[in-house]
């Protein structure tokens, strides 16, 4: 039995270092990317010769040290590059250590659940290698990468995902040989000992992990001390400036929105109520209607064409031909009311058009470039 498990994470191994060979000789030059197959091939080598390392208490200390502080190396590599990033690609080695930062925090509270710090590695790699490879498919299909609110609409995405092919690639190579090498270095290590030591290790961990969590989503200290804020105008280029961990866990605190100070209920219904018997006062007047006459409610059927434009509204200019010559003629029909609907948003995102047409609600109040239909229409 023995035999048999020290046999099959050697094969996993072969196999993989095989493949990663393959992949490495396929390409016509080498450049910054390819060559990153050179880290999977010589760890997963270093892996296969970790089978034969003796247990000595100083061996196991130094193992353990380099566990710790290379696992969450190799999981960030791993999760940019299914970005389509190097690390030498984030923006300062700053942004570089938060995202290794974020990756032992997330470690400390699987420590502070299970005492065990090969269980919470273990976790924390499949979980964000899970997250990694998700997010290279979710870029691949809708352009953006996969931001927290995502998660509230999986059953839906599992329900498409049939519709689209799946492609097994250089990044979900390269991610398995990461996961691969970082089990054998955590299979490895000995069975930790229930000691003093390890109540104060957890006992630390809870405290810490705590503090960071309680300041980061209770203050707005690491907002204006290290700008930990996400890039709403375009995630994807935030995801690849910053790291994609970093910009993931950022995004986290605005799944819910907090009230405005001073916000009142009865001032607010107050204000409507003036506003709305003002406002039909002047389409009354508008349309030549008596106060006390009685109104007519019709279905109106609205027509949203992301595509259609009227370039005059910006400024006059003339052609040689007339163009939306229908359009205009009904400029002048009596049945037609005719105006401009101002909204938040220029370019991509014309489901938030929707969502401010359909409610009346402006996108001034949500965070900038996020989804009401998605972060927060239940």
């Amino acid at each position: 039995m023995n035999k048999l498990r020290r046999l099959i994470p050697l094969v996993i191994t072969a196999i993989l270092l095989i493949t990663n060979i393959y992949f490495y000789q396929d390409y016509h030059k080498l450049d910054q990317t390819n060559t990153m197959f050179s880290i999977p091939i010589i760890v997963s080598i270093l892996s296969i010769l970790l089978k034969w390392l003796p247990h000595k208490p100083k061996i196991d200390t130094t193992i353990k040290v380099i566990t710790i502080l290379l696992v969450p190396l190799l999981i960030e590599m791993a999760v940019e590059l299914c970005n389509n990033n190097l690390l030498s690609d984030i923006e300062g080695i700053g942004n570089v250590f938060v995202n290794y930062g974020i990756i032992l925090l997330i470690v400390m509270i699987f420590y502070v659940l299970f005492a065990s710090m090969k269980i919470s590695f273990a976790i924390t790699t499949v979980i964000l290698c899970i997250f990694g490879i998700a997010n290279m498919y979710v870029k691949q299909f809708k352009g953006i990468p996969l931001l927290p609110w995502d998660l509230s609409v999986i059953k839906t995405a599992a329900g498409v995902a049939s519709n689209y092919q799946l492609t097994f690639n250089v990044q979900v190579l390269f991610t398995l040989t990461i996961i691969n090498v970082i089990f054998a270095l955590l299979f490895w290590l000995p069975k930790a000992q229930k000691t003093k030591q390890r109540i104060l290790y957890r006992t630390t961990c809870l405290f810490l992990s705590a503090a960071i969590l309680i300041t980061f989503y209770g203050t707005d200290f690491f907002q204006v001390t290290l700008g930990a804020t996400p890039d709403f105008f375009n995630q994807a280029r935030g995801y690849e400036n910053y790291g994609a961990i970093a910009e993931f866990f950022v995004n986290t605190r605005y799944l819910s929105l907090k009230k405005p100070h001073g916000y009142d209920v009865e001032t607010l219904v107050a204000q409507l109520k003036e506003n709305t018997t003002s406002t039909q006062t002047i389409t009354e007047t508008a349309l030549g209607q008596r106060p006390n006459a009685t109104v007519e409610h019709p279905n109106i059927i609205t027509i949203m064409n992301e595509a259609f434009s009227d370039l005059q509204v910006i400024g006059k200019f003339e052609t040689d031909k007339e163009y939306l010559s229908f359009e205009n003629s009904m400029k002048d029909d009596k049945n037609t009311i005719q105006g401009n609907v101002y909204v938040s948003t220029i370019g991509t995102g014309t489901s938030n058009t929707e969502y401010e047409f359909l409610t009346g609600n402006s996108m001034a109040f949500l965070p900038i470039g996020s989804n009401a239909y998605t972060l927060y229409e239940k």
